[in-house]
């Protein structure tokens, strides 16, 4: 029988299997309580989710989870009977956007980070594939803006966070 998945990869891909199935929902509820397209204009649902980061041009929207630490809390693995150690995952998780005028990225990138929020807190068990997951912390929101060709802006809105596994071994 083959040994189950673990570790950093498992939790980066129940992280991006969250956003892929939970994230447009809650970008509806952003759209509705908005409701402003004159001025901004509707949150689109990303095309593309990856487990890892990638160097590429991305599609706008695209998200991205990367994997950035992780720390073992307390360690059971001298238990005669079963071993285990509790492990903090810490995770980034980038939201790409385009555009062409930087006010309107600012103001789509908060309504995206709270989309973002609201999914991760209502599913902090993520997509229940990760064994015994016990929860997650939002740590820190961030964005930043950079150059893209022909007067275009890319910008990123990142969540950073842990995950926090009681993982036999």
């Amino acid at each position: 029988m083959p040994e189950p998945q673990k570790g950093a990869d498992l939790v980066a891909v129940s992280l991006t299997n969250t956003f892929q199935t939970w994230l447009p929902g809650e970008i509806d509820l952003v759209n509705s309580a908005w409701n402003d397209p004159a001025t901004v204009p509707a949150l689109v649902y990303p095309k593309a989710y990856f487990s890892e980061r990638r160097l590429l041009d991305p599609e706008s929207p695209t998200l991205m989870v990367g994997m950035s630490t992780a720390r073992q809390t307390a360690n059971g693995a001298n238990n005669a009977n079963a071993g285990w150690g509790n492990i903090t995952y810490g995770f980034e998780a980038v939201l790409y956007i385009k555009g062409d005028k930087l006010h309107i990225l600012e103001r789509l990138a908060r309504r995206y980070a709270h989309a973002m929020w609201e999914t991760l807190m209502k599913h902090n068990q993520l997509d229940a594939t990760v064994p015994g997951i016990s929860g997650l912390d939002l740590l820190e929101m961030a964005t930043a803006a950079g150059p893209q060709q022909q007067m275009s802006l890319l910008y990123a809105i990142s969540w950073t966070g842990q995950v926090y596994v009681v993982q036999s071994v």
